[in-house]
């Protein structure tokens, strides 16, 4: 008993509520004695527990399958804790559901999964009133070992998504499990396992006939997508040597593996895909942006610089709205990658964007040059000049006219 108030001193209080437990019990509580027994349980469920009331008619007996606020009941405490021996002495009683699910549709093997507690999960899928694949109120609402939360996320999905790949193999193997079973946006766990930079969850995934590696969620985004986009530069190698893998597949706006890549600056990732013979290096999304012009715009100079030097890249490509890498560097202020893109740019306009969002610094990079004019004329039939005047930027507008040059 001691223990357990010294539990109780040091844990926060988990919010019982004050509705009557959902579960039957051996033998009805006295009014007084049953949320402090209830509370009891859950702390003894949370520890590890070698000892559980199970004294059949005690007055003083309380709910073994009694809810806290959020619906979890002491099996789902211990399994999200890993405390295989609480939970084993719970699973064998017989006036408790093993798969009962929270008010989030959560079953005590989804907490386990995703915690990644490989006993607790054996323990319990091997229950013969368990789905191992149960669903939540987006998929089946019945008792799995596939079942899914109220995001239609199923026990693989979530040890998928968190790396833990002792769980995730424990599921893959059980026939009552759909490997590659997608939630509400198309997503499955090897998606997830790739997003999160899981290489061997990838590798068991992919490597299953029952997995399609290059499936796309409701977003067109694969696995390759999202391994790529984060950066996961082992994940996306496993994955491009895949005959199974389309390494240049767009996305439903013409987004590429390599365009997010070097959106996001990662520089390996980028020049793993750009020496691929299967990756366009100048592909344009459904906007006519290029990788070098993503890159340009987030200021991504090593990847600028990786990008422009390639043969097969038009330095100054113009987009949909008629913008060139250039102008989307000199737009954003990023100096860095002005310097390898001027020399290939031929638009003209990169100053004006400068002048117009009063990046100084850029335009005093362009303006020193002999093929840059302060006054040269736009699309728009305007100037930098005119453009820094109307933004207010006096300081930019004093640096351009002092480099006006004359007749040309």
């Amino acid at each position: 008993m001691a223990s357990f108030l010294e539990a109780h001193r040091k844990k926060p209080s988990l919010g019982y509520t004050d509705q009557p437990p959902l579960r039957t019990c051996l033998a009805q509580p006295q009014p007084q004695h049953r949320y402090s027994m209830a509370q009891k349980l859950h702390r003894q469920a949370e520890g590890e527990a070698h000892t559980l009331y199970r004294t059949e008619g005690n007055e003083n007996f309380t709910y073994v399958d009694a809810q806290v606020s959020y619906g979890r009941t002491p099996l789902s405490l211990a399994a999200v804790r890993g405390h295989d021996t609480a939970a084993e002495l719970l699973v064998e009683r017989d006036d408790l559901v093993v798969d009962s699910k929270d008010k989030r549709f959560r079953s005590p093997l989804s907490w386990a999964a995703a915690s990644g507690h490989e006993e607790v999960v054996r323990l319990l899928v091997e229950q013969d009133n368990v789905v191992a694949d149960s669903k939540d109120c987006h998929g089946q609402d019945d008792v799995v070992a596939d079942s899914k939360d109220s995001n239609g996320r199923t026990p693989l999905w979530r040890a998928a998504a968190r790396g833990h790949n002792a769980v995730a193999k424990l599921l893959v193997e059980r026939d009552d499990v759909v490997a590659d079973l997608m939630n509400q946006h198309g997503q499955t766990p090897l998606w997830w396992a790739a997003l999160n930079g899981h290489e061997a969850v990838v590798k068991l995934l992919v490597e299953r006939d029952d997995v399609v590696a290059d499936s796309k969620d409701k977003y067109g985004w694969t696995p390759l997508y999202w391994a790529a986009a984060r950066g996961h530069e082992a994940v996306v190698k496993l994955l491009v040597q895949r005959d199974d893998v389309v390494a240049d597949s767009k996305s439903n706006r013409g987004r590429t593996p390599l365009s997010i890549a070097a959106e996001r600056g990662h520089e390996e990732v980028v020049k793993l895909l750009v020496e691929r013979d299967d990756v366009v290096a100048d592909s344009k999304d459904y906007h006519g942006q290029t990788p070098l012009s993503w890159a340009a715009a987030s200021g991504h100079e090593a990847v600028v610089k990786l990008l422009v030097e390639r043969d097969d890249i038009v330095a100054d490509s113009k987009d949909d709205d008629g913008r060139t890498p250039l102008s989307w560097a000199a737009a954003s202020g990023h100096d860095g990658s002005v310097c390898p893109l001027v020399e290939r740019d031929e638009d003209g306009t990169p100053l004006s964007w400068a002048a117009w969002r009063g990046h100084e610094a850029v335009a005093k990079l362009l303006v020193e040059r002999d093929d840059v004019f302060a006054d040269s004329k736009d699309k728009r039939s305007r100037t930098p000049l005119s453009w820094a005047a109307a933004s207010g930027h006096e300081a930019l507008l004093k640096l351009l006219q002092s480099h006006i040059k004359g007749p040309r």
